[in-house]
């Protein structure tokens, strides 16, 4: 599902890693560290850290929903970018180091 605001966002990704820790899937370490950086973007909009909060909100959905449709084709054997499936396809192999698979 699109997400329209950055609560949105937040909201998948959590549900992201309550389900990868669930299923015991690597796939949440890069959603944990995505929702750190989208909690403190939040958090520094409602602070006034950004000069525009409204389009750093904008811009941080936008490059989310990037994520977001990747992962969801990715679960539903759709077609996605080969960065994306060699992304999450490293998810799988135990042998990739966390740091690894979050630069990817």
């Amino acid at each position: 599902m699109t997400a329209a605001t950055i609560n949105d966002v937040i909201t998948q990704l959590e549900a992201i890693i309550a389900d990868s820790i669930n299923t015991n899937d690597r796939m949440g370490y890069f959603a944990a560290l995505y929702y750190k950086v989208t909690a403190a973007v939040r958090d520094g909009i409602a602070k006034g850290q950004f000069q525009n909060g409204a389009r750093m909100e904008q811009f941080d959905v936008t490059f989310a929903n990037r994520y977001l449709d990747a992962l969801s084709a990715w679960k539903n054997n759709q077609p996605l970018s080969d960065s994306w499936r060699v992304a999450f396809e490293a998810t799988k192999k135990s042998s990739a180091l966390v740091l690894q698979q979050l630069l990817l």
